[in-house]
């Protein structure tokens, strides 16, 4: 069925966002026939380009994940009211799918030994906000835990809250393929960062100027690093408004981009889904329905309809999307694909690139690569990506 699917695209571009070969989403081979299929690779960073053969990198892009969730923030007023509650207490956020929960317990003892160190050196109170669709169980001797449930909303206030973002990881090729996603975000809030030093996490880093990279290993790096955060006020601000910079002056903005071209897709598309058990795909009419793009919803948490990649096609063939959902992504690719793609009206099947594959986290980087392939009409490049439908 993904086969034929490909076949019958007239263009497609894989999103490649995670090492999903070393996470076993997908097997050998549905990840030689996308190699072989896909005109176009997106990947985000030169360690995902490494995983493909030859042939497959020579038509591999290079473009970083981005975040659009706090444009039109007042951050002055936000660094504000972080400054003020830093006075009694420092806020570390960490927001993540269930997949990273053994990063986070990798670096718990550091951060109950850091919350200690804080409480002596400067009196503060040092509180976790764990934003995730499952909670964090760990029995912390002085740190603070708060267990949040993600959506997309929590997350946002989260961040909006927190003096500081975390992002632990175990150094595995998987990790070292991961784009650093939650690392933007936190430079898209404001927030300094503490990361571990794997993969493209050493990229989004300014170590010293936005926040500390930490070899793995080094519980005694990540207790220092916490502290001179947390009791150094001056060093906070510096680091929090480098953050900002960063931000706005890296490849990670989101940019506007065209209301033609790429953006135009129908209403009428369907989705080709696999079984969990893996028998035959089965058509569903869509008709703008997002909870039946990527997954049903139950006891407050989104969840997949299945492991396998699901196809969104137009029926008529012009273009196949191709995505990957797990218990973290749903929600979120689901809120992206529907405002990005269903939220536009019209569909001009030779106004340039017709085949999309999409998962989650780079998608608005795609977004801003399409947006640059296609020639404005008479409208220009009015929508941006955040358009509301």
């Amino acid at each position: 069925m993904y086969a034929l699917m490909l076949r019958r695209a007239g263009k497609v571009i894989w999103d490649f966002d995670d090492d999903i070969v070393a996470s076993r989403e997908i097997g050998s081979r549905e990840f030689y026939l996308l190699c072989g299929a896909s005109d176009i690779i997106v990947v985000t960073h030169t360690e995902l380009r490494r995983v493909l053969p030859a042939a497959a990198a020579a038509k591999a892009i290079t473009l970083s994940t981005t975040d659009g969730d706090f444009r039109g923030t007042d951050f002055n007023a936000v660094l504000e009211d972080r400054r003020a509650t830093l006075k009694e207490e420092f806020r570390i956020v960490w927001v993540a799918t269930s997949a990273s929960i053994s990063d986070l317990i990798s670096v718990a003892e550091a951060l109950d030994k850091a919350a200690g160190q804080v409480k002596a050196s400067c009196g503060k109170r040092v509180v976790l906000e764990v934003v995730c669709n499952v909670p964090l169980v760990y029995d912390f001797v002085t740190l603070h835990l708060v267990n949040s449930l993600w959506s997309r909303e929590t997350a946002r206030e989260a961040l909006l809250k927190a003096h500081l973002g975390i992002m632990p990881l175990l150094d595995s090729q998987f990790a070292r393929g991961k784009g650093g996603f939650k690392l933007v975000q936190y430079l898209a809030a404001g927030l300094p960062a503490i990361a571990s030093r794997v993969g493209f996490n050493a990229v989004v880093v300014a170590d010293g100027e936005t926040g500390y990279l930490v070899s793995p290993g080094d519980e005694r790096g990540w207790v220092e690093a916490i502290a001179e955060v947390a009791c150094h006020e001056a060093n906070w601000a510096k680091l929090s408004y480098a953050s900002l910079l960063r931000f706005r002056d890296s490849p990670f903005p989101m940019r506007r981009i065209c209301a033609s071209g790429w953006t135009r897709f129908p209403r009428n598309v369907v989705r080709v889904e696999s079984s969990r058990r893996g028998g035959e795909g089965r058509l569903n009419d869509w008709q703008g329905t997002p909870s039946r793009l990527l997954g049903r919803r139950g006891a407050g948490v989104s969840r997949p309809l299945f492991r396998r990649p699901g196809l969104l096609a137009d029926p008529g063939g012009q273009f196949v999307i191709v995505c990957w959902p797990n218990v973290h992504t749903c929600e979120h690719a689901e809120y992206r694909l529907s405002r990005r793609i269903l939220g536009h009206r019209s569909y001009d099947p030779s106004g340039g690139v017709q085949a999309l594959s999409a998962t989650d986290q780079s998608f608005d980087a795609l977004c801003n690569y399409m947006a640059d392939s296609c020639a404005p009409d008479e409208h220009g490049c009015t929508a941006d990506a955040s358009h509301e439908p």
